[in-house]
């Protein structure tokens, strides 16, 4: 559940925008598959942290040329996460030829599958702060009120001084970020990585938001 949720954490954002992002699955992938080849079974820190930043810094990077491409050019959200996912697609298969190398390191595994005491997830921990992340950027924060307006009614959000652009590309950057560190756990889960990882997250990553209850149509 922990996956799922990560996931579901910026695509809630996304939702609450009016949009929606279905670009997750192959971002997710390739996040994933360029942290474990990075690291290339290498257990030094500085490697390790490299990797770990680069992958998660690629997947904000895909969520916001997203952004860019609803905020700035005005594509559905449809269209233009749709058409990324299948772009992430083809940069995974050359990227790796087909067929992806590299091990998860230590940390990444004790995160997915390791238990404080022997009792509480360390899943659950991580979980759980970033809903409380989430919970807190939403209700108390300027941005969330500025995701809000803009899922309410995008037009008056910006004559009532909303930055309407940048909103929904740091929005979308941080749906990449969540599908980042989504695929570091799946990495972690799976000891290694492997074609199709995130596929079963793009629905699924959409009902949780709205069985969470977030309005389908954004803005509530």
């Amino acid at each position: 559940a922990t996956f799922l949720g990560t996931v579901a954490a910026g695509q809630t954002l996304v939702i609450l925008t009016g949009g929606i992002d279905l670009s997750v699955a192959w971002n997710l992938n390739f996040s994933a598959i360029l942290f474990t080849q990075t690291i290339n079974g290498s257990q030094n820190a500085s490697t390790i942290a490299w990797a770990t930043f680069l992958a998660l810094l690629a997947a904000s990077a895909v969520g916001a040329i997203n952004g860019l491409g609803v905020a700035l050019l005005r594509i559905p959200s449809l269209v233009m996460t749709l058409g990324m996912n299948t772009v992430m697609l083809g940069v995974v298969l050359v990227y790796t030829n087909g067929s992806p190398q590299g091990l998860a390191p230590h940390y990444a595994r004790a995160l997915a599958t390791g238990r404080i005491a022997s009792q509480i997830p360390w899943a659950l921990v991580f979980w759980a702060g970033l809903a409380i992340v989430v919970i807190g950027l939403l209700k108390y924060s300027i941005f969330g009120r500025r995701i809000y307006a803009i899922g309410n009614n995008r037009q008056a959000a910006y004559l009532s001084g909303v930055p309407v652009r940048r909103t929904l590309i740091c929005v979308y950057a941080f749906s990449g970020l969540t599908a980042g560190l989504a695929g570091i756990l799946l990495a972690g889960y799976s000891n290694n990585t492997y074609l199709g990882m995130g596929d079963a997250y793009v629905l699924q990553s959409i009902a949780a938001a709205v069985i969470g209850g977030t309005s389908i149509l954004g803005g509530s």
